[in-house]
Formats: structure tokens, sequence, C-alpha cells
């Protein structure tokens, strides 16, 4: 199944949340002279991001999805420490970075132990847990970012959501 950009996003957000501590936070939004209540995606506090737009005394914690999303939702939400070198804006793309998906084996790997990846016949890949406690666990995605994604959902248990 190939994702689009939107379910790539719906993604990163979910292993931002569950494996880095990311919030839903919401506030009231004036759009074409109506007020509504519009919700965004934010990092810790002391995590090595900066929130963008955010003030605890504005916002509250959203904890109905159900509530619509600001269109840049995944954009303004953060900016990394500005003393590190290549900080980036933004959700981190852990469905198309590989560099954000390699963060993502790190986590797999300090929960499940080892861990068996590689490209199979028809070009997607597959990550497997090797560790006995999460025997048959495996993941198949139509890149490496997607299979190590999909893998994270299922290690950590939500992967109905």
């Amino acid at each position: 199944m190939n994702m689009t950009p939107e379910q790539r996003r719906e993604l990163d957000a979910w292993i931002a949340q569950y494996l880095w501590g990311w919030e839903w936070w919401q506030r009231a939004n004036e759009e074409a002279g109506k007020t509504v209540i519009r919700r965004a995606i934010y990092p810790p506090l002391n995590s090595g991001w900066i929130r963008f737009n955010f003030s605890e005394s504005v916002f509250t914690r959203c904890n109905d999805m159900s509530v619509p999303r600001f269109s840049d939702w995944d954009k303004v939400c953060a900016e990394e420490d500005w003393r590190k070198e290549n900080r980036r804006i933004g959700l981190p793309r852990f469905t198309t970075s590989p560099a954000d998906a390699f963060a993502v084996q790190i986590k797999c790997a300090e929960k499940a132990g080892a861990l068996r990846i590689h490209k199979i016949d028809d070009g997607a890949w597959i990550v497997h847990a090797l560790c006995p406690s999460y025997n048959g666990l495996f993941r198949v995605g139509e890149t490496l970012e997607i299979a190590l994604c999909e893998f994270a959902k299922a290690l950590y248990g939500k992967a109905d959501q």
C-alpha cells in the first residue's frame, strides 16, 4: 500500500507523540469572522525543541482528536534549538527522512533488542524483532522509513490507533 503524504504526516505525528512525548494542544482561532477551535502538536519542554506561537495561557491540552487541525499544524509547531547545527523547523519527518527514521530504529532497538531489517523481493522493507519476548513481531513498508515507523507503532502497543 502506498501511503499518501497526509498519511505519512499522521504517522510522523503518532511517532512524535508516543515515542518522544509530543502533545496535542488546542486554542480558539478567528477564521472568516467566526471563532473555531483548532489543534496542533508541540514538543515537550526541555526537549531540545523550541515551541513556536505557543502560550499555556492561550492553549489547552487536546484529548479530542476530532478537533480540526490548523492548516499548517506540522510546520509551525517547533524549531530545534537554534544553537544546533542544521536545525529543523516543524514536526520531524520520520517516514521520509533517513536520519529521523534512524532515531526511530534506535528507540525500537532499545525496547526490543536486536532487529532484523531487510529488503524483500517486491522492493518493500521488513523489520523483525529477534528478541523472544517480541517473537513474531514484524512490519512491512514500502520504504525502510515507513517499515520502521509501522514497526514502532506495533512495538509500542498502539498499532490500531
